[in-house]
């Protein structure tokens, strides 16, 4: 019998044996509230199927986990367990399965079966369970405590998922155009506090800096007052130049609310690709954070510059605060501050990795992405040790290993399918206005299952514009490298 997990992405991870499945849930990996797959109706002359279920409901306890048989109910129809001439025990088997198996002659009454569907049933001679041969498995099964309603009867047995595991069907776009993440349209009457649109074109703030959202989870504690956001109008260069640094490399402060900025990208110098990205507070247009694209053969990385004065013609001549590396097609970024005149030790900062999608075209971007948990005593990041680049710093594998120690996994919320329009679509609440595979919506992949609170959201509004609108537990920082890999050109994403 084979084993599979979803990851706190949803994505299916297996096979794996049973041994291997008590490993991960030694390690952690796996928790009692996992979604598991198991194989089930495993035959040479038919393929398996999967039934999905949640850990704790098939094991009677943490112990008894991958060491006993499992207690399966989801399929359509009842599925069984017997034991072999070898006495071992075979199964789970579907009942159309192990009907036509005793049709067939391969099964006689003294054989010892049971149901899959308790912990409690025990193993049973089949003619106890059907005195009459003509019945077997072809009608319910005389056993204690059964609900003759739940037997399947003729029907052929299908995998069924409870109603808040329905996936929506997903269609191939016709074309690229469709892939594109596009939002939602405004309503022709706006009600109260909805999304307008000002004579420039661009729409008007529809939660302003500050605006705590009453969705958000609260992460790491003793975060002292907050002392709103540092303004180059009212600072001493120097106190501005290091409430800056502080502000845009640590985690924001819960009552910072959403914290509205915008990108910029441009060609500087002689390059023919974009190569210039800089990140403006909205509310007071000023420029934070320059990034410039370095691109060689074999190692490509942008440098992440601080602008200590507010003034564009700053940008280049900013102090490096970090560089966010990527590898050879652009699925893996990894930000850190392993850059001249850091002071302290080198840190992992973020790590982002992208789905494959152009040669399958399997429909918009998925990202994975990965930052540091917050410390318990202080509103600091927990310390990821630099150790290499995309390739193999650890932050990185923690990131495809689904591990999340000391990390907090985050995703891109999953754009919904729009028939009509042909297209995926988000919700920005007005704050983006064009459509572009590049917008995103980013959400915490374990303690917001539902969505409901957007940490990170990016999008175009122009030709070279971008709004990027992040908080709490992000730093505007982290925030600009996740929307630098969502503009870079990818060999291997769309």
């Amino acid at each position: 019998r084979r084993w599979y997990y979803r990851d706190y992405f949803g994505d299916e991870q297996g096979p794996f044996s049973m041994e291997d499945m008590r490993d991960r849930l030694k390690m952690g990996t796996i928790k009692e509230e996992t979604k598991v797959l198991v194989e089930v109706n495993v035959s040479s002359d038919k393929p398996a199927t999967k039934e999905e279920e949640t850990l704790r409901d098939i094991f009677r306890s943490p112990e008894a986990a991958f060491v006993e048989s499992p207690s399966l109910t989801r399929i359509g129809g009842r599925s069984w367990y017997y034991m072999g001439h070898d006495s071992v025990e075979y199964g789970p088997f579907l009942n159309e399965q192990m009907k036509v198996w005793f049709d067939a002659g391969h099964f006689v009454g003294s054989i010892l079966v049971r149901l899959a569907t308790s912990h409690d049933s025990s193993l049973t001679p089949l003619k106890e369970v059907y005195a009459d041969p003509a019945n077997t498995f072809h009608a319910p099964p005389a056993l204690p405590h059964y609900d003759p309603s739940a037997f399947p009867g003729h029907r052929t047995a299908t995998l069924v998922r409870p109603n808040h595991m329905m996936r929506r069907p997903v269609e191939e776009p016709a074309t690229q155009d469709t892939e594109k993440v596009q939002v939602e349209s405004a309503p022709s009457k706006p009600s109260a506090g909805a999304a307008s649109t000002t004579s420039t074109g661009r729409p008007k703030n529809t939660a302003p800096s500050g605006a705590r959202d009453p969705n958000m989870t609260l992460y790491g504690s003793n975060f002292p007052k907050f002392a709103g956001i540092p303004s180059v109008h009212n600072l001493k260069p120097n106190v501005y130049s290091s409430s800056l640094y502080t502000f845009v490399t640590r985690p924001l402060h819960p009552e910072a609310g959403t914290v509205q900025c915008f990108i910029r990208r441009d060609i500087d110098g002689s390059h023919i690709n974009f190569n210039k990205y800089v990140l403006f507070l909205e509310e007071t247009n000023t420029p934070i954070i320059a990034a410039f694209r370095h691109h060689h053969q074999l190692h490509s990385y942008y440098d992440c510059k601080l602008n200590t004065t507010g003034n564009l013609s700053d940008n280049s001549r900013g102090l490096t605060i970090a560089n966010l590396e990527l590898n050879f097609v652009g699925t893996t970024f990894l930000l850190h501050n392993d850059v001249p005149g850091h002071q302290g030790a080198a840190r992992d900062m973020a790590c982002i990795t992208y789905a494959r999608n152009r040669a399958s075209n399997k429909g918009p971007r998925k990202m994975k992405v990965g930052i540091p948990s917050l410390r318990d005593d202080a509103p600091e990041f927990v310390g990821w040790e630099h150790q290499g680049g995309p390739k193999s710093a650890p932050m990185v594998q923690a990131v495809k290993s689904v591990a999340t120690k000391d990390m907090i996994p985050l995703m891109n919320k999953p754009p919904r399918w729009n028939e009509k329009k042909k297209a995926y679509m988000l919700d920005f609440k007005g704050r983006v206005t064009r459509s572009s595979v590049k917008n995103f919506q980013l959400v915490d992949a374990i303690r917001d299952p539902d969505h409901k609170h957007i940490i990170l959201q990016h999008g175009r509004t122009g030709v070279n514009r971008f709004s990027m609108d992040v908080s709490h537990p992000l730093s505007i920082l982290q925030g600009f490298a996740i929307a630098l890999s969502s503009l870079h050109s990818k060999k291997a994403v769309d």
